[in-house]
């Protein structure tokens, strides 16, 4: 989806106020097509597992070419398995259309891109067919006039993995071709009949790639597929250099070449040569430029290697000279790149995020293109391009907000919930943002979501859950999520922490993934069918030294909603581009540094319209089918969570202690925190004192926000005494008690006040218990 188009833009006023299950025009045809306004696509529905485009069907490139559609979907999003039937005429008219067609079944489609359907309609005379089917082994085959063919643009699948864990996709035993699999998607570039099939394979163990290593998952990747091996038996050498003549094989191996060596122009390659049959295919397909000099033995430089994939992606059809020429580059060295040919390569691939290239700081970025690429660098580089290959021409959205988007997963399960069930609960976990700080009434991120909601599905009932609370982040939120979100039924989970985890100290504690991922863990656990969808918003100071890249605090984020196949949309990112393409500052947009006004509100509502919208209208939702559970790991990505049990204990009577005196309980909401509970205690004298018997390894206290600090002391199952200087109050919980044996334990407390002598309070009020509970 290539966001919202100028046709699209009439349609907005209506969108508004008319179901959208009715703005389709339907045609008739030898299968049965309509324009889908949200997707901007020609849909075409299948019958009995099976769709006909023949010449009846010649009105629908006239159709789409009015709409300025950006695609064909074939829609068999009921079937696991479809045939495709499409005489000469119309592939003939799908090719001069320069639209890509895209087959949906359930849970999985397969991408034939205009490159594709070009060569296609070069080979048909008569009739096309495609025979597709995805299961436990995913099957595609492909003849013109009835005769098996070889693709040079190869048809992209991307599917649903029905095999926990499986981390290659294997064609016969070897798990070449461009193969990607990434948490529950995977996907495959497909050239000629193929049968794939998903399988485990064991990750080779590196003794000098160290856990922290920048670019583990990426040799992780190319080792485990095969695409490159080790130096030796266990070992990397990730710093070590890659000759020319080993990076050709590494992409010959990705495009499934098997072939022996053939004719080429190079007078240092000899026929004999291990790398000569890599060179020919190389060759042959445009990889390389004709020669007297290969220079097999050279090391390869990084310009040098991007323009081989550059090239390869034009074989692939999916890059084309025409999308880059007259491209500029914003870095500091970018005079060392001169030829037309090498700066296309460069924008194709820096614009993809295949190469990054090296920050310095302040702002400043370098290529460097004259460096040797390292063993490491050239195995992060080939998995980024793999995965655009695999998934950016088909399962990455395409639109004003793609690039703030991480499309994981999808949202079948809200999909039926708003259109079948017709009820939809919706939480938001977050911090004072979400709870609409510096917003006008109902123009929060939060409550335009929730607009969004109710107009575009005005038949179901939308039950918002604001559970969010000032200035918390993923240390509260992994404790109350059992009181503010699970016994709710959540359907729908919005987690906004990112700015509060930077700001109240929980990143600098390196928590903030520990914590979230505590979050995400028991949602999965507990509620299983809930979606979950990850936020990131934005600070001034993030804009200024950031921009639209990633913060700190998201990029820590990042692996958990990785690992736990959560969608995360980076509406802060989103916030600052839309600061600097308006020229405006950021305090047109973030009023006090932290809090965003209507204006910034907008632009983190429309990012996440933008992924709703998406996710319910768009091709995603035409492989919709029955509810599903979300399974998650069975190891936790920290050991801390493995017997991490987390519980809120809100002060909701005085039953709640053991023993208490010199204080008083208050049976009304505390208005900061704002925890939408009554109850909390305040010390109303100076001799006070309170036990609290709780089970678990440790305990954390939720208190009423307030500057200065203050003495408190405890002791814990009866032992020694111990007073502590707590600096200020804040809505977050303090670490209180840690390290304790598993087991029943009790805590006696008692209020001291700023001077450490005894005092009474108005303003220190207790709201809760967070009890670090314990699991086997």
């Amino acid at each position: 989806m290539k966001g919202f188009t100028k046709f699209t833009a009439l349609f907005l006023a209506v969108l508004m106020s008319v179901s959208v299950f009715s703005l389709t025009t339907p045609v008739s045809a030898a299968s049965a097509y309509e324009y889908n306004v949200y997707m901007n696509a020609m849909v075409v529905s299948a019958e009995n597992n099976s769709v006909l485009l023949d010449d009846s069907s010649t009105g629908m490139i006239a159709q789409a070419k009015a709409m300025s559609a950006d695609a064909i979907v074939l829609n068999a999003g009921k079937y696991s398995r479809v045939s495709v039937s499409i005489n000469n005429g119309m592939l003939e008219q799908l090719s001069n259309g320069n639209l890509p067609v895209r087959i949906i079944l359930d849970k999985g489609k397969a991408h034939v891109n205009a490159s594709t359907l070009k060569e296609l309609s070069d080979k048909v005379s008569d009739k096309l067919e495609i025979e597709f089917a995805i299961g436990e082994k995913t099957v595609i085959s492909v003849k013109a006039d009835g005769a098996t063919i070889e693709l040079d643009t190869p048809i992209t699948i991307v599917a649903e993995s029905v095999n926990e864990g499986a981390n290659t996709a294997n064609v016969g035993e070897k798990p070449y071709g461009a193969a990607y699999v990434e948490g529950a998607k995977w996907g495959f570039l497909a050239s000629a009949d193929t049968e794939i099939e998903l399988k485990k394979t064991q990750t080779p163990v590196f003794n000098d790639i160290v856990s922290n290593h920048w670019a583990k998952e990426n040799i992780a990747f190319v080792t485990t597929t095969g695409y490159f091996n080790g130096v030796a038996e266990g070992k990397f050498s990730p710093n070590g250099k890659m000759t020319r003549a080993m990076v050709v094989t590494v992409l010959s191996r990705i495009d499934s070449f098997t072939g022996a060596a053939g004719a080429y122009p190079y007078k240092d390659v000899a026929a004999n040569a291990w790398f000569a049959p890599a060179i020919t295919w190389a060759y042959e397909n445009g990889i390389v430029e004709a020669g007297d000099a290969f220079r097999p033995d050279d090391n390869v430089t990084r310009i040098e290697f991007m323009v081989m994939l550059y090239n390869y992606a034009k074989k692939l059809g999916i890059a084309s000279d025409s999308e880059f020429e007259g491209s500029s580059l914003n870095f500091e060295d970018k005079d060392k790149v001169t030829d037309e040919k090498e700066i296309m390569a460069t924008a194709f691939c820096t614009s993809n995020g295949i190469v990054t290239g090296y920050s310095t700081g302040g702002g400043k970025a370098y290529l460097r293109p004259e460096f040797t690429a390292t063993r490491a660098e050239v195995s992060a580089m080939i998995q980024r391009f793999v995965k655009y290959a695999v998934f950016g021409g088909s399962e990455t959205m395409q639109g004003q907000y793609t690039d703030f988007i991480n499309l994981r997963g999808d949202l079948n399960n809200v999909y039926k919930k708003l259109t079948e069930e017709k009820e939809l609960t919706v939480a938001y976990l977050g911090g004072s943002v979400t709870v609409g700080a510096f917003a006008t009434s109902g123009n929060s991120w939060r409550g335009l979501t929730d607009k969004w909601l109710k107009t575009n599905f005005p038949k179901a009932k939308i039950n918002m859950i604001s559970a969010a609370i000032g200035s918390s982040g993923s240390h509260l939120g992994a404790f109350r999520i059992h009181a503010d979100v699970i016994p709710q039924g959540t359907d729908l989970l919005f987690i906004e922490v990112s700015a509060n985890d930077e700001m109240k100290g929980t990143y600098k504690k390196g928590m903030s993934d520990i914590y979230y991922e505590s979050i995400i863990r028991q949602i999965r656990e507990y509620l299983p069918e809930c979606e979950i969808v990850s936020v990131y918003i934005t600070l001034s100071d993030w804009v200024a030294k950031f921009g639209d890249k990633q913060a700190d605090v998201p990029k820590v984020l990042e692996p958990v909603c990785e690992y736990y196949d959560v969608t995360s949309i980076d509406v802060g990112r989103a916030l600052a581009r839309e600061i600097s393409a308006t020229g405006k500052t950021a305090k047109d947009y973030i009023s006090d540094g932290a809090h965003p006004n209507d204006a910034g509100h907008k632009v983190y509502a429309d990012t996440i319209a933008a992924y709703l919208t998406e996710g319910l209208f768009g091709e995603m939702s035409l492989g919709y089918g029955d509810m599903q559970n979300h399974t998650y790991p069975e190891e936790c990505m920290f050991e801390y969570n493995v017997h991490f049990a987390p519980d809120y204990v809100h002060i909701s009577s005085p039953d709640v202690f053991d023993d208490i005196k010199g204080f008083t309980f208050y049976n009304t909401v505390c208005s900061d925190p704002n925890t939408h509970i009554p109850g909390y205690i305040l010390p109303t004298e100076a001799d006070n004192q309170f036990t609290f018997t709780f089970e678990g390894t440790g305990l954390d206290i939720l208190l009423k926000f307030q500057s200065g600090g203050y003495y408190y002391s405890y002791s814990v199952d009866g032992g020694e005494t111990q007073k502590v200087y707590l600096p200020t109050g804040q809505n977050h919980p303090f670490d209180f008690i840690s390290g304790l044996e598993p087991g029943k334990h009790t805590v006696t407390y008692s209020y001291l006040g700023p001077s450490g002598e005894g005092e009474t309070s108005t303003t220190r009020a207790l709201v809760g218990f967070l009890i670090k509970g314990y699991k086997e």
